[in-house]
């Protein structure tokens, strides 16, 4: 018996990888990720938000890059739309470092379609 990963806080509707990644907390968002409901977490919005949406959104004092990346590598849709209808390339600021990361998100977002009928 122990807490569920998914679990969602009543407020904010965050779960525990939203609070690490809003955190900047690597080493927790990594611990999450590889929890076997991780491929339902990675994509999980709070208040429309994923948490890919909240790492792209972070400022350059904390790894934003390293979450990205992370969430990336394990699944995390860069396609997806907030209440906003923003994705997460939309939520960088701006400056050279994000550009990397928006090049990133477009090409992951890029890669994710399927391709068209022949």
């Amino acid at each position: 018996m122990g807490a569920d990963c998914t679990s969602q806080d009543l407020k904010s509707n965050k779960t525990g990888l939203h609070l690490a990644v809003q955190e900047g907390n690597v080493s927790l968002v990594d611990l999450f990720l590889q929890h076997p409901a991780a491929p339902r977490l990675i994509n999980m919005k709070a208040h429309g938000h994923t948490a890919l949406h909240m790492a792209a959104a972070l400022p350059d004092s904390v790894p934003r890059t390293t979450l990205v990346r992370l969430l990336l590598a394990r699944g995390a849709d860069p396609s997806a739309r907030n209440l906003e209808h923003e994705q997460p390339a939309h939520l960088l600021p701006p400056g050279p470092a994000a550009e990397q990361l928006r090049l990133l998100l477009k090409t992951r977002r890029t890669a994710r379609r399927p391709s068209p009928p022949s």
